[in-house]
């Protein structure tokens, strides 16, 4: 049973990672989900929050703020997407939708269109069960998944990610970021949530 993003929702996760001009880094990435309207309709916002320390200097710090509708299924739909200080981009052609329900040797591919034009294709296959270690919840079953996230222009994220649908996200990522010449791998182990759930201590 997936469940379904509640207003004030938090998500924590810890990173850690490498990019190839700056060296190894570790930081933090944070998810409220709020309340908003879209087009004179209802819909709920993911505003993340990512901060990256390399070490030396003041950390890297990128916030988006991603429009959604979720559907009683656990489907999710983006309606718009906004980066730092950017314009809030509408999706103007919706070809993927996050699934709510995952089953083991299936595959979503769709494309997104923006309303500069931006393209996002989106290939989400989940792979199987596995057991997955995450300090916060000890050794838990978690949906293995492969997602490759190509935008145009912009960067193609590879990634591994691990989902567990009664927690309604996920809990590990292993992303390969590569934007032009520029490659970085980000790790991320989820660390804290205010989510319900029998599986947190």
């Amino acid at each position: 049973m997936t469940r379904l993003l509640d207003i004030g929702d938090i998500w924590e996760w810890d990173l850690s990672g490498n990019t190839l001009l700056r060296g190894n880094f570790t930081g933090d990435r944070t998810t409220v989900v709020g309340s908003t309207t879209f087009a004179g309709e209802p819909a709920k916002s993911l505003l993340t929050t990512t901060t990256l320390n390399y070490g030396i200097g003041l950390p890297d710090v990128s916030v988006v703020e991603q429009v959604i509708r979720q559907d009683e299924d656990g489907n999710i739909e983006l309606l718009g997407e906004k980066i730092g200080s950017g314009p809030m981009l509408s999706v103007t052609s919706l070809g993927f939708e996050l699934p709510g329900v995952l089953n083991a040797l299936t595959a979503k591919v769709g494309t997104n269109i923006f309303s500069n034009l931006k393209t996002r294709a989106h290939v989400f296959t989940t792979l199987n069960l596995n057991n997955v270690n995450i300090p916060l919840l000890g050794n838990v079953e978690a949906w293995m998944v492969s997602e490759t996230i190509t935008d145009v222009p912009g960067a193609v994220n590879t990634a591994t990610r691990w989902y567990i649908p009664s927690l309604g996200n996920m809990v590990k990522f292993n992303d390969s970021i590569l934007n032009g010449l520029s490659l970085t791998t980000l790790n991320g182990v989820l660390s804290g949530t205010n989510v319900l759930s029998d599986l947190l201590p």
